[in-house]
């Protein structure tokens, strides 16, 4: 008989996680719109992982609960459009400029939007006020973006298809100002220092949502990324945003997968055992679903292990069915 052969760490971490999000595509399906299916985002997620191996690492239920941020906001996580970063044990979700500017054109009313990072060695030229312009040229004989010299400022506009127009223009204190509030400014692998135009870019147009009236789903956007650069965004806010019914447990490994994961979670606490009690206290098939939130909530903020999660939802199942 041939021999069976044996996965390697790397091998099995790809197929817990691969199995994992198989079993939770259903559950991502639910929040997709018409034109993005749940395969197409598991497959965003393993070459994400490929690419970036500590996702690996990150929560399962975090990287669920990424991909459904991205299917709610209509925005895929391919690198293009928006980014899977690992902070730590938590996947977060990171909409590029990109991703954005898609986002824009949802409203009716937006006709063109532009987004620039300026470079010292570029003609720019801007003027405030009734009469308000951006003169942006870029040489065309610099073939990388160092030799346009270091990045001194950004921009980014708007027109309405009334005539109407929106500006703002960001010089480097600005700018460098709201990339120290985020949480990975300096490290090797931020999107700040990965991509640095980008990013300059994308500041720009979260400031420009200030002042222009554009689409929910950038609105929305821009508040869950600024939450997420400033390691501010809880998981429970974005939980609470999704369609009640999506049941972020079916994101958890198998149980013969359990004990890999566990040994990278955190130890049981007293938030374990006020859950227990929480679902002790269940007494009518209402609560049932609000206290499943409240179980998946402290997972997927890492107030609860794994198998204290398995262990709960277990002992809620049974209350469910001796309620029925």
């Amino acid at each position: 008989m041939p021999r069976k052969q044996e996965l390697t760490p790397h091998q099995n971490k790809v197929n817990v996680m691969r199995q994992a999000l198989m079993r939770g595509s259903g559950e991502i399906s639910k929040v997709l719109p018409k034109h993005m299916s749940a395969d197409e985002m598991l497959r965003f997620a393993l070459t994400a992982a490929v690419k970036t191996p500590k996702l690996f690492d990150c929560s399962l239920e975090s990287i669920g609960l990424a991909l459904m941020q991205a299917g709610s906001l209509g925005v895929k996580p391919n690198g293009y459009e928006a980014h899977i970063i690992p902070y730590g044990r938590t996947a977060t979700l990171v909409v590029d400029y990109k991703g954005l500017v898609q986002l824009m054109y949802r409203s009716p009313n937006v006709a063109r939007v532009i987004a620039h990072a300026v470079r010292e060695n570029d003609q720019f030229e801007y003027e405030e006020g009734t009469d308000g312009f951006v003169k942006h040229k870029i040489p065309m004989d610099c073939e990388t973006e160092d030799e346009r010299g270091d990045l001194i400022g950004a921009w980014a506009m708007v027109k309405f298809r009334d005539g109407g127009e929106a500006f703002v223009v960001l010089n480097k204190a600005q700018v460098l100002k709201r990339r120290a509030a985020s949480r990975s400014a300096n490290a090797k692998d931020s999107p700040w220092s990965l991509w640095a135009d980008e990013m300059w870019a994308k500041t720009a147009l979260k400031q420009l949502a200030k002042f222009a009236p554009l689409s929910a789903e950038f609105q929305r956007a821009a508040e869950w990324d600024n939450g997420a650069e400033a390691g501010k965004l809880k998981a429970s806010e974005v939980v609470a945003e999704l369609p009640p019914e999506v049941d972020m447990a079916a994101f958890a490994p198998e149980p013969e997968q359990q004990a890999e994961v566990i040994d990278q979670g955190t130890l049981s606490g007293p938030e374990a055992e006020a859950l227990r009690a929480m679902v002790e206290a269940v007494s009518e098939s209402d609560h049932v679903g609000d206290t499943r939130k409240a179980i998946d909530m402290c997972l997927m903020e890492s107030k609860i292990t794994q198998n204290d999660a398995k262990i709960l939802n277990e002992a809620l199942n049974q209350k469910a069915g001796a309620l029925k």
